[in-house]
């Protein structure tokens, strides 16, 4: 390519030791080479700044900095602050990515400043690349944002991992950063507010990013009452920020399962939010909260009701 676009790829880093060479090795190993990469190390203490100071040695494209703010939110906020790009990434420290990942992002985005590029992802399990979750989504092809937003098969704002975008530097600053008030599902709102502000969201096929499964502590297993209150949050800004943009019965219903999905997790710490919630979804869809279930649970819940079912739950697991 002439006239090259740097491309900073922003890394929130928190004890990832067991991922960062094999991160850090697939994006050193791109056909572009284009790019600098930024890893924001979140007081780490497992000896991820040694790791990420001893490829920074060897390839000067690799950059160190030490965010001493707590949060994924405020590593890629700082990081990105560090950054000089044209276009940005975030991508997180066990992410994997094929060699033409930057590449064909970039090729499919055609130097755009108005657009957002969303990549394949496939999921992996047990550290093994090679074995793959391969999941076609309704969102692979080129969408206005909000009809990227609400079209998967009907449950909207479907998978938004942070490493699947390219985005222009422009719409970022237009957007803002990464809310730092938020400790769990930030990217549920931070997503939705960087989307909405492209003119479309194209597809690039030939760019896959390997998201990896079964290692991390996930988002969603956290239940404690700063972070149930942070899924409120999210909750709330996202509903407003969606329906500003779309007010219609599809968009209300959509939202309405996110209440509802998360009432449950809000259940029996959180009554406030469970009370919240269940306003949420009556105004959203004229139905009384039920949660979705499935298997066993739902048949349980069948008998004595999803909330004696939770609590059950709760003490099996």
């Amino acid at each position: 390519m002439s006239n090259k676009a740097l491309v900073s790829i922003c890394i929130p880093c928190y004890n990832a030791a067991n991922y960062l060479t094999d991160t850090l090795n697939a994006l050193l190993k791109q056909r572009y080479s284009y790019i600098e990469v930024i890893v924001a190390d979140n007081l780490s203490n497992d000896g991820s700044a040694e790791i990420i100071s001893s490829f920074s040695r060897k390839d000067p494209r690799i950059k160190y900095v030490n965010c001493k703010k707590k949060g994924a939110a405020a590593a890629r906020n700082y990081a990105f602050q560090e950054s000089k790009g044209e276009y940005i990434i975030f991508l997180d420290a066990d992410d994997w990515v094929n060699e033409h990942y930057v590449s064909e992002l970039l090729l499919t985005c055609n130097r755009t400043k108005d657009c957002i590029v969303a990549c394949a992802y496939q999921r992996f399990f047990n550290n093994d690349v090679n074995k793959v979750l391969v999941e076609s989504l309704a969102t692979w092809k080129n969408l206005k944002p909000i009809e990227w937003l609400l079209i998967d098969n009907g449950k909207g704002l479907g998978m938004m991992q942070s490493g699947m975008f390219l985005i222009p530097r422009n719409l970022l600053l237009k957007a803002g950063g990464w809310n730092e008030e938020l400790s769990l599902i930030d990217d549920f709102e931070f997503f939705p507010r960087l989307l909405l502000t492209a003119e479309k969201i194209l597809f690039c096929k030939q760019a896959i990013l390997y998201y990896r499964s079964g290692n991390r502590n996930t988002l969603s297993g956290n239940s404690s009452s700063k972070s149930l209150h942070s899924v409120y949050l999210a909750l709330q800004l996202t509903t407003q920020r969606v329906l500003k943009e779309e007010n219609s019965l599809r968009a209300k219903a959509i939202m309405a399962n996110y209440w509802a999905l998360w009432a449950y997790h809000f259940y029996p710490k959180e009554k406030l939010l469970l009370k919240e919630a269940q306003k949420s979804v009556w105004m959203l869809s004229g139905k009384k909260l039920s949660p979705p279930q499935s298997g066993l649970s739902k048949k349980i819940s069948k008998i004595f009701g999803w909330k004696l079912t939770k609590r059950i739950k709760d003490i099996l697991f």
